[in-house]
């Protein structure tokens, strides 16, 4: 009976799993994106990426130690919606004099400059910045 139980929980588990990984059926079509972000050479940990395109859901993921970040489309399913995008990149440091503020300059969390293009498939979208105070040209 236990073992039973056990293949009953799991299957329900699996199946769960599943069904949260799929887009949704009105789901707009999405395109995978990764990348390295980079701050004066060096990669960027712990910063949000947010990809904000013309008139749909924006898509968002964190890199990790090494820079590097996955966009997932509604918190769930890797990518980003095709088309043109604002990228917006924000890491919020601790200062203890001063509590929470952002590390990077404003021009790519406030009033961003990127853009870049998503297409159908893979999309390797890598991002350079600088702490530079003169804006990209990108």
């Amino acid at each position: 009976m236990r073992r039973i139980l056990n293949v009953t929980m799991l299957a329900s588990g699996l199946l769960f799993l599943s069904l949260g990984c799929e887009p949704p059926s009105n789901a707009p079509e999405l395109g995978e994106v990764t990348g390295v972000v980079t701050l004066d050479g060096e990669p960027l940990t712990d910063a949000t990426v947010q990809f904000d395109p013309d008139s749909a859901i924006r898509s968002q993921g964190q890199t990790d130690k090494s820079g590097r970040y996955e966009l997932l489309y509604q918190g769930k399913v890797k990518g980003a919606v095709l088309g043109r995008h604002i990228v917006m990149i924000s890491k919020i440091s601790e200062d203890s004099r001063y509590g929470h503020h952002e590390f990077l300059p404003e021009r790519y969390w406030r009033e961003p400059t990127l853009r870049r293009e998503v297409k159908a498939g893979k999309n390797v979208i890598n991002l350079e910045l600088t702490s530079d105070p003169s804006p990209d040209s990108e």
